[in-house]
Parts: structure tokens; C-alpha cells; sequence
């Protein structure tokens, strides 16, 4: 199995992600066809930016043998119950390999460590096995289902921390 670590994402490394020409200065690099398509690594950034504002680091890079392979994070700062939803990818080039479910186990050592939060969330679409079995291995139980209007049928997750 492929040694994970998360490094805390900034926003240079979101810079570097959406134009990789250059060496990144940590000396990594990213799988064929990159990390995720620039509008989601947009979009992603934004996310990271805001939530970094509040509770740092927000994003993490998930880096495998000095390889960006994906991003997990907060979708947003945990609330006043301390409540954080959870969000992760893996490139396309890298899934099936158990790296998300090392990432999703990095950050739920990494929750456990910080006062702020008490409770991780997590929401998948009801076809995406992959991403529920990622889940289940790291302690998250399915609490509920709900329907929205851009992703459709989704199942709710959650775990204690």
C-alpha cells in the first residue's frame, strides 16, 4: 500500500495545481491528467480560501511518494456545534488504490485533535459505492437520505469524534 500524507493546502499550491508548468516548489508533481478538471480545482480553491479564513488549514493536499494525488477538506468551517462537512477526491488516473480511504482516516485523526469539531458529515450520491465503502472503513455511519436538486438522491453521513 501507497504511504499518504495530507499537507496543509495554500493557495499557491491551488495556483500551481491550475497551471503546473513549472516545478511546485516542494518538488511534487501531479498524475497524467492532473489533479481534478481547473473548474472544480477553482472552485475547490475558493472553497479552501473561505475556510481557511476561519479554521485553518481547511485543504489538504493528499501526496502519495512526493505525487499530488487529490484534495480533502472542509466544505465549509465547522458551526457552532461543531459540525464539518467533509469533501475529497482522488485523480481519475489514481482511484482504487485505498488512498481516499488513508486520507479520510488522516483527517479524522487530525478532527479528533482539534476542540473545534465534535462531529464529521459527509453526503455521497446513492450510486457512488466507492466513496460510501471509503466511509464505512473510517467510522462514518449512514443517518440519512435526502434529495437534491442539482446531485440527486444523496445518502447523509456522519461520525462522532
Amino acid at each position: 500500500m501507497t504511504l499518504l500524507q495530507l499537507i496543509p493546502a495554500s493557495d499557491a499550491d491551488f495556483a500551481w495545481l491550475l497551471a503546473p508548468q513549472t516545478a511546485h516548489p516542494a518538488g511534487m508533481t501531479v498524475p497524467p491528467g492532473g489533479v481534478e478538471a481547473a473548474p472544480i480545482l477553482s472552485l475547490l480553491r475558493a472553497v479552501a480560501n473561505s475556510v481557511r479564513a476561519a479554521h485553518p488549514p481547511g485543504m489538504w493536499l493528499m501526496v502519495a511518494e512526493r505525487e499530488i494525488v487529490g484534495l480533502i477538506g472542509y466544505k465549509l468551517a465547522p458551526d457552532s456545534e461543531g459540525r464539518v462537512e467533509i469533501i475529497y477526491g482522488v485523480a481519475a488516473s489514481r482511484q482504487q488504490r485505498g488512498l481516499c480511504t488513508q486520507a479520510v482516516a488522516e483527517l479524522v485523526r487530525i478532527a479528533v485533535q482539534d476542540q473545534g469539531i465534535h462531529l464529521l458529515y459527509a453526503e455521497t450520491a446513492v450510486a457512488n459505492q466507492p466513496s460510501q465503502k471509503v466511509l464505512r472503513a473510517n467510522g462514518f455511519q449512514q443517518t440519512a437520505t435526502r434529495q437534491d436538486a442539482e446531485d440527486g438522491a444523496l445518502f447523509c453521513w456522519s461520525r462522532k469524534v
